[in-house]
């Protein structure tokens, strides 16, 4: 993303539509790859349970159970969601005015993304700790009341920020729909529910999408609301809040949890503690892998260091047992010479040489 950023903004603007078409090339590449990838797997063998509810008797008793309770709150704020989310590219590009500075809109949707990659371990060990349901009300009320932000932050440098924020908040939101159904079916059940669960997310975002456009198009302004995108965020902040205070305190938690308080989590949300958490977390573990490859490392070297040292020591031992057996052979080498010699001036003495 960064990337494509970056290339838009130093090519001439005759050269945009070439870079966008190496984008969707590399892009198409990678998908194409991935797709390759990802047939190579095998689906573990799955038995389904049998279950008679269809897909209109699970709409119809919506309202009848914890879990029905809690599909039809998330398909509601995902209609409220999505009256803002197509259109916010729109918004940066022609109203904030980064059409001609790809750079600094890639970025401020950058942030986002990143925030929300960065979130996801914070969020995941917070909903094991104090539950799903209670993530879910921390996270479903900022993400009520975002849009308000984008009503009053129309700077690029102060919609980073709140985009960072946006991606923190959704990051445990999403997880949280996403995980709701892991905790209320059994395994044989959960494949036909996350279906039933995620066509009501798609209807209500179709819904939402067609709404927003609609009322854009009629180009309403109202007061400070001196743009249509802020008009569809006031309404999105009226759906959503709406939506939260009628429905979310009739979902239950299914499991035990520890208890935290709202306010707590709330502030360490606008605090960016998610981020901060996973960056020193990240941190540690660099360090302590560090530590780990130096303390390996210097072990290695010393023992190698000993292993020469050793062997050193051992071609030494070898080198002076070799030259003490060659002095002693030239020893008795010479003691020999010296008998000979003896033994040649005996003889000639017999014999009146000498």
């Amino acid at each position: 993303m960064l990337l494509s950023g970056l290339a838009l903004r130093f090519v001439e603007p005759s050269q945009t539509l070439y870079v966008f078409s190496g984008i969707f090339i590399i892009s198409f590449l990678g998908r194409f790859m991935a797709s390759i990838l990802f047939s190579k797997t095998e689906d573990p063998e799955f038995v389904p349970e049998k279950d008679s509810t269809r897909f209109i008797d699970f709409v119809t008793q919506l309202r009848k159970d914890n879990f029905g309770y809690f599909v039809l709150f998330g398909s509601l704020m995902t209609f409220g969601i999505s009256l803002i989310g197509p259109f916010f590219s729109v918004y940066l590009l022609e109203v904030v005015g980064l059409k001609s500075d790809y750079l600094t809109y890639t970025l401020i949707i950058a942030a986002a993304a990143l925030a929300n990659l960065i979130s996801m371990p914070y969020w995941g060990k917070i909903i094991d700790k104090y539950g799903i349901i209670k993530t879910t009300k921390v996270t479903g009320l900022l993400a009520s009341l975002y849009p308000l932000l984008l009503i009053f932050v129309r700077d690029p440098n102060g919609l980073m920020i709140i985009e960072s924020l946006s991606g923190i908040i959704f990051s445990g939101f999403n997880l949280c729909l996403a995980s709701f159904i892991y905790e209320s079916f059994r395994q044989e059940k959960i494949i036909k529910y996350a279906g039933y669960q995620a066509a009501l997310f798609g209807i209500a975002t179709f819904f939402g999408i067609i709404l927003s456009g609609w009322i854009q198009s009629l180009n309403p302004t109202i007061g400070i609301l001196d743009n249509p995108f802020y008009v569809i965020c006031a309404i999105a902040v009226i759906v959503r809040f709406t939506v939260y205070t009628t429905l979310v305190n009739k979902i239950k938690e299914v499991r035990e949890t520890k208890h935290i308080k709202d306010r707590t989590l709330i502030i360490g949300v606008l605090t960016f503690e998610p981020i901060r958490t996973t960056f020193f977390s990240s941190m540690f573990t660099i360090i302590t892998l560090t530590e780990t490859l130096t303390i390996t490392g210097i072990k290695t070297v010393g023992g190698l260091a000993k292993k020469s040292i050793t062997t050193a020591e051992n071609y030494t031992k070898n080198a002076s047992k070799i030259a003490e057996e060659g002095i002693d052979n030239v020893e008795i080498i010479a003691k020999k010479k010296i008998e000979n010699v003896k033994e040649v001036i005996k003889k000639n003495r017999k014999k009146g040489f000498i």
